[in-house]
């Protein structure tokens, strides 16, 4: 086999028994055992058990913001790419839900600095990439004069408390609803639909 392959195969049996047992709950051993490696095969590879983690995280998060992207580039209203980026994240997260245990608050038990550093990237990278869209939108006049970042914070708080935050107020709903109505509260917040000019 391979290095790369082994390499690959490494990744994808420790990110399995990372999400069945934590961090801590999981050790060098058990991840040789599951690809059928000895130990000394596995050290050869990855120096260590934290070694090994921050790199399955840093590819999860990678094929995160590749299928984000996915398909945008097809697209030109700007609302039928802010529309794609609550689909493909959505479809993603139903196929593999990994960094699901990293959002929901640190179901892993990663070290505080680690996790508020990859919840922070992820963060940050929907933002930057909703707020594109968002100020396209206000540069078209499809929506009205406001803060982009700002409202692609907010949009984005507003599905990660529909999605993956934990709370019972939304159980009722599914991911899909949510990204719908998502959306919809997006659109009547910032679509171009002025009030009528107060005369009093």
């Amino acid at each position: 086999m391979e290095q790369a392959a082994r390499r690959a195969v490494i990744l994808e049996s420790a990110k399995v028994l990372f999400a069945q047992n934590g961090v801590k709950g999981t050790t060098m051993g058990d991840i040789a055992a599951k690809t059928g490696l000895a130990k000394p095969v596995l050290y050869h590879f990855y120096a260590s058990k934290d070694e090994i983690l921050e790199e399955v995280i840093r590819m999860e998060i990678e094929t995160l913001k590749k299928n984000i992207n996915q398909g945008l580039d097809e697209l030109d209203s700007p609302l039928e790419r802010m529309a794609k980026i609550w689909a493909n994240a959505i479809e993603f997260y139903e196929k593999d839900d990994f960094l699901m245990h990293i959002m929901r608050g640190n179901e892993l038990g990663l070290p505080p600095y680690l996790h508020e550093r990859y919840v922070m990237e992820i963060e940050t990278f929907v933002v930057e990439l909703l707020q594109s869209m968002i100020q396209a939108s206000i540069d078209q006049g499809i929506f009205v004069e406001c803060d982009s970042r700002i409202a692609a914070y907010i949009g984005y708080k507003i599905y990660q408390a529909g999605t993956y935050a934990k709370t019972e107020t939304l159980k009722d709903f599914t991911p899909k609803q949510i990204m719908t109505k998502t959306m919809r509260i997006m659109g009547f917040g910032i679509l171009n639909q002025r009030p009528p000019q107060d005369k009093t």
